[in-house]
């Protein structure tokens, strides 16, 4: 997860995959970011991926990266070379080279409790849509170390949704 974050660059999360690397990632929230652009040709706060042209391949999968544009032109994820396959992303703005896979894609609102806070909250489009079988697996444990599928489904992002209202007992 990366949140709240501010950087000379990006704020959020870059990666660069070369000289026919492999990088797998998976329930990845970005929210929030932001970054102090001074080329105005880069305009992303959110997730820089670059892939090389000597077959580096980059995964991103059953992730949201939203809410970390601060104006029109500001883009959440930014993507560079053609090794780069989306599954399952949610996202608000993009820009770049065109992903060699974007299955599944979303955008717009993904539900969060709050703006900048990448829980789930109720009625989310993210509950229960991620790939069960992503390039890279999934792990058996959300980030706040519950059960990764609590619903019929693994949700996209770092959090899986959980009915707060009852989550401490209260339906006793």
């Amino acid at each position: 997860m990366a949140r709240n974050g501010l950087g000379s660059f990006n704020g959020g999360l870059s990666v660069n995959t070369t000289n026919g690397g492999l990088t797998r990632l998976t329930q990845f929230s970005i929210t929030a970011n932001t970054a102090n652009i001074a080329d105005v040709n880069i305009k992303t706060n959110g997730l820089l991926l670059y892939s090389d042209s000597k077959g580096g391949s980059t995964y991103l999968s059953n992730s949201v990266v939203w809410g970390n544009a601060t104006d029109f032109d500001t883009k959440d994820i930014s993507l560079s070379g053609s090794g780069i396959y989306l599954d399952h992303v949610h996202y608000g703005g993009i820009t770049g080279s065109a992903p060699a896979s974007n299955t599944n894609p979303g955008s717009g609102d993904p539900g969060f409790v709050a703006p900048g806070d990448p829980h789930l909250g109720n009625g989310s489009v993210l509950i229960d849509t991620g790939n069960p079988n992503p390039n890279g697996n999934i792990s058996s444990w959300d980030v706040e170390g519950r059960t990764r599928v609590e619903g019929v489904a693994v949700d996209v992002g770092a959090y899986e949704w959980h009915d707060r209202v009852f989550a401490d007992g209260f339906d006793q």
